[in-house]
């Protein structure tokens, strides 16, 4: 039970990772997209602060998955009956 606990959470961690990284990655083809439309639109500054914001919780999320897998990785191995 304590093991799938601590494996669960790391499945989910790594799920809510990817979403994060997904929307990193959506944010700045917007971006590249809307500067090749139009690089005098002016813009950009606020654009580029959701994207730090969104790469912020992208590091935030990778490093509660590497707690989880330290986590995982140093439980006992569960004992077989």
């Amino acid at each position: 039970m304590r093991v799938s606990g601590f494996t669960g959470e790391r499945d989910a961690t790594a799920r809510n990772l990817r979403a994060a990284l997904a929307e990193v990655q959506r944010r700045a083809a917007l971006m590249v997209a809307d500067l090749d439309r139009d690089p005098t639109r002016g813009t950009y500054g606020g654009a580029a602060r959701n994207l730090v914001s969104d790469a912020g919780e992208v590091a935030r999320l990778a490093g509660e998955l590497d707690m989880a897998n330290r986590l995982t990785f140093l439980l006992p191995d569960p004992k077989e009956d």
